[in-house]
C-alpha cells in the first residue's frame, strides 16, 4: 500500500511539474499546413537595386468587398503620407487572386514601386516579375520579385500581410 501511495504521489508531482511549464510563443498549424507563431507581425522587406528595404507594416485587402478575386498587398507606412520615411512604397495588385499560388505580374496583375519623396510619389510599374503567396491564414505570407519599367530591380521580396 505504501508503495502504491508513493507511486501515485510521484505521478501527481510529475503531472503538476509538467503542466506548469510554458512556452514563449504558441505554434499552430493552419489549414494550409504552414506553422505560424502567435508572435507573427506584419512586415515587408526586399532589396531595391541591391539596397535593403524593410517596413514594419504590410496589409492585404480586397479592393471591392464583393469581389474576392481583386486583391491588393502593400506596405503601409505611418502617416503623414510624405517625407523621407514614407518612400519607397511597394504595392502589388492581383486581379485574378485565388489564394495560395504563383502570380505572374502582367496586365491587370501588377506591382508598383513609388520612389519619390513627395506626396503622391512618382511610380514605376513592373515590366516582369512574380508574387508567390505561400500562406493565407491568419496572415497572407509570400515572396516577390520584379523589375520596373525604369529598369529598377526589386529582389528578395518577402511579406507577411495583415488581412483587413
Amino acid at each position: 500500500m505504501k508503495k502504491t501511495n508513493t507511486l501515485v504521489f510521484l505521478a501527481l508531482i510529475g503531472a503538476i511539474a509538467f503542466a506548469s511549464c510554458s512556452k514563449d510563443s504558441t505554434t499552430t498549424t493552419q489549414p494550409n499546413n504552414n506553422p505560424t507563431t502567435s508572435t507573427t507581425k506584419e512586415n515587408m522587406s526586399a532589396k531595391i537595386e541591391g539596397a535593403a528595404f524593410s517596413r514594419d507594416t504590410c496589409i492585404f485587402y480586397f479592393q471591392n468587398a464583393y469581389d474576392t478575386t481583386n486583391a491588393l498587398i502593400l506596405d503601409w507606412p505611418s502617416f503623414p503620407a510624405s517625407g523621407p520615411n514614407y518612400y519607397p512604397l511597394i504595392e502589388m495588385s492581383i486581379e485574378d487572386y485565388h489564394g495560395i499560388g504563383t502570380y505572374t505580374l502582367y496586365g491587370n496583375n501588377y506591382a508598383e514601386l513609388l520612389n519619390e519623396h513627395s506626396l503622391g510619389g512618382v511610380g514605376s510599374y513592373a515590366e516582369d516579375g512574380y508574387v508567390v503567396v505561400t500562406a493565407i491564414y491568419p496572415y497572407v505570407v509570400g515572396t516577390f520579385h520584379f523589375t520596373t519599367a525604369a529598369g529598377m530591380a526589386v529582389t528578395d521580396g518577402n511579406f507577411v500581410a495583415k488581412r483587413i
